[in-house]
């Protein structure tokens, strides 16, 4: 299966590194999760879909039986530990209900960033997206990356 831009972008804006802790939120099929692991990062991932945890966790077997992925069912609440990176692609809750960011930000350790990467289905959306996310990032450093005119990515330091 052909890495999708918006994956590969999103992925590629974590810039992972060995050892690195990233959460990822929403991970889908876990392609960005075998991304991440290649590139010798620790991943955490959450999703709410009983049939994504199954299929990213068949797709990154390998990845899960070194320890180096660890694939749940369930909400950010289900989540404990410090991420250097937190990874969140299409999930638009972030930007309908931008409250929904303090436990993200919360999940962060100190010096850590969000990354927020979008491929909305129309590039008008791009800036309302953008325009939605940042004032839940109040205190933080906010900066806004677009691909093309469609991909979208608000990383918060």
């Amino acid at each position: 299966m052909a890495v999708p831009e918006r994956v590969a972008w999103a992925v590629e804006r974590v810039a992972p590194r060995p050892g690195m802790r990233v959460l990822e939120i929403g991970f889908g099929r876990g392609v960005a999760v075998d991304l991440l692991c290649r590139a010798g990062a620790v991943v955490t991932g959450v999703d709410r879909s009983a049939r994504m945890v199954e299929v990213a966790s068949r797709r990154n077997a390998e990845h899960v039986a070194a320890g180096v992925a660890d694939l749940r069912l369930g909400t950010l609440a289900d989540v404990t530990g410090s991420f250097d990176a937190v990874l969140a692609v299409n999930v638009n809750a972030f930007w309908t209900a931008p409250r929904d960011l303090a436990p993200v930000t919360a999940a962060l350790a100190p010096g850590g960033v969000l990354h927020l990467c979008y491929e909305p289905p129309t590039a008008a959306q791009v800036e309302t997206i953008a325009d939605r996310i940042r004032p839940a990032l109040a205190g933080f450093t906010v900066q806004t990356a677009t691909r093309g005119d469609r991909l979208l990515c608000i990383t918060a330091r």
